[in-house]
């Protein structure tokens, strides 16, 4: 099938002052949901937004922008130029971290989705935008006492709604969707899962360091 039922991606979009953009993608999965259309694309986008807009902007400083969330459509490995639906949900708004950026932009968080299943194939990682000031660092790693690291652990606690087993479910418009981490190299191989739920996230305790990051536009 050239577009995958019950499956869909979705991007939160952001740029530092630099105009570098930042993009964080995560799949989302429910069973039965069959191939998701323009207008309901639109009512899911809209929600999401609606549940990430804030805890995502306290992670951006006062000087970068929240741009907003795309969700698509997901095409099959095997059909890479098949015309797929998305829809934008645009936003031009700033963060609300309460410092400005004194760190490289180049630094950053990973945050880490955990399934059930063994295989590196079902591992999901989220690079998001980085700590701000030397006070959110310790050594090479996260302080996790400072109010970045408070910060992150919000809005994965957010994305947790979407998790398997969640103790507080996502509802309404987004209700038996999950957050789920899509296997490319399963999906061209016709091999099952396709995407595998995910049920807990782990915030990496070391800094990353990605040179795309401080390249500006």
């Amino acid at each position: 099938m050239a577009i995958l039922p019950d499956l869909l991606r979705v991007q939160l979009q952001s740029h530092f002052a630099s105009q570098q953009q930042i993009r964080n993608t995560f799949h989302i999965a429910k069973p039965g949901a069959g191939i998701v259309l323009g207008p309901e694309l639109t009512t899911i986008g809209n929600a999401l937004d609606s549940l990430l807009v804030d805890p995502y902007r306290h992670m951006l400083t006062p000087l970068d922008f929240y741009d907003g969330l795309q969700v698509s459509q997901v095409r099959a490995a095997a059909d890479p130029t098949t015309p797929i639906e998305e829809v934008s949900i645009p936003h031009v708004l700033i963060g609300t971290a309460a410092i400005s950026r004194g760190l490289p932009t180049q630094i950053t968080t990973v945050l880490r989705l955990k399934t059930g299943l063994a295989s590196r194939r079902y591992r999901g990682r989220m690079f998001l935008p980085g700590p701000s000031y030397s006070g959110d660092l310790t050594g090479q790693g996260i302080n996790l006492t400072s109010t970045w690291a408070t910060s992150v652990k919000a809005f994965a606690d957010v994305l947790a709604g979407g998790f398997d087993g969640a103790a507080t479910p996502w509802t309404g418009d987004l209700s038996g969707w999950l957050i789920s981490v899509y296997s490319r190299a399963a999906d061209l191989a016709s091999e099952a899962p396709t995407a595998a739920e995910v049920s807990a996230y782990q915030m990496d305790p070391l800094v990353h360091w990605l040179d795309s990051r401080g390249k500006g536009a």
